[in-house]
């Protein structure tokens, strides 16, 4: 771990993709429930933002929406999304991180 993290700031990188660390979730319980959870709750997340790109995923909305909304807590950080990116932006962070 301190490893890459060194290595991450000395080659100009600014996030781990991928934590250095897996564990196989089938050996585990709680680490198998905690993929479901987040399988969900990013396919939640992305039907939220842009539902006509995947259609399918309204089921998920459709059964675990309410459930996930009254457990989650919510920051005031999200409170200006969704809003889409212009064209501008992400041309910035394209040439930004695609230059390395």
């Amino acid at each position: 771990m301190k490893n890459a993290i060194y290595e991450m700031h000395q080659n100009g990188k600014y996030q781990l993709i991928e934590a250095p660390v897996q564990v196989d979730s089938k050996l585990y319980q709680t680490i198998q429930c905690a993929d479901w959870l987040c399988a969900i709750y990013g396919k939640l997340s992305f039907y939220e933002v842009e539902p006509e790109s995947k259609p399918d995923y309204e089921i998920f909305k459709r059964y675990f929406g309410d459930r996930m909304a009254k457990a989650q807590k919510r920051s005031n950080v999200r409170n200006n999304l969704p809003k889409k990116a212009s064209e501008k932006s992400l041309k910035k962070l394209c040439s930004r991180f695609n230059s390395y």
